[in-house]
């Protein structure tokens, strides 16, 4: 009878080392497993706040543009307002000079 002890005890300590051996293995594993987790956790994080920056950014752009199209476009209004002023100056100036021209002759 005590010959088969041993064999049971060490069919229990077999069973133990290989359980601890298949622990050891995976507990790297699963850490791995959670470190690509978080790490995938932190790159879709990362990867909608660059996205919400390119928004941003396109925003601010746009913004910009249509103001610098808004003062582009006044600015246009100006101009051909004082283009058309001067040209009625030069054009009723024409008229002064004809018309003290004519006074003269007669």
């Amino acid at each position: 009878m005590q010959s088969e002890e041993p064999r049971g005890r060490s069919a229990i300590n077999q069973k133990r080392t290989k359980r601890e051996k298949c622990n050891q293995t995976e507990e790297p594993i699963r850490r791995s497993a959670m470190q690509s987790e978080e790490s995938i956790g932190r790159i879709a994080i990362n990867q909608k706040n660059q996205e919400e920056e390119v928004q941003s950014i396109k925003r601010i752009i746009r913004e910009k543009y249509n103001q610098k199209s808004a003062m582009q476009s006044e600015e246009s209004i100006w101009r051909s307002a004082i283009n058309q002023k001067n040209k009625r100056e030069k054009c009723n100036a024409n008229r002064r000079t004809k018309r003290e021209k004519c006074n003269q002759k007669n």
